[in-house]
């Protein structure tokens, strides 16, 4: 019975939103690959709206809580080394005519 989807981050403001939310999980091959969550980057805007698949794998998580807990001792920290922004680039692109669009 698959699992409903699991929002991992979510940012909200000002009626702007960006989440990443996770739908399922992918075995990866050969069998010594580890397994895959599958997810997507869903951005809601009043100006764009859209979405990116995406994988995140065990040592990402790994990373991402030694990230969450040097915030929690009061340091500064980066998490996946751009992989929002990259994200968010190819989500929406400014148009010829200074508008923005979803790809």
């Amino acid at each position: 019975m698959p699992e409903d989807p699991i929002d991992l981050i979510r940012l909200e403001g000002d009626g702007n939103s960006v989440i990443l939310r996770i739908t399922g999980k992918e075995e990866r091959k050969p069998p010594t690959e580890a397994n895959a969550l599958v997810g997507e980057f869903v951005v809601d805007t009043p100006f764009v709206r859209g979405t990116l698949k995406t994988w995140i794998f065990p040592e990402d998580l790994r990373q991402g809580q030694q990230a969450l807990d040097l915030l929690d001792a009061g340091q500064d920290i980066a998490w996946q080394g751009g992989l929002m922004e990259s994200a968010m680039a190819r989500i929406v692109r400014t148009t010829d005519h200074g508008g923005y669009r979803a790809h």
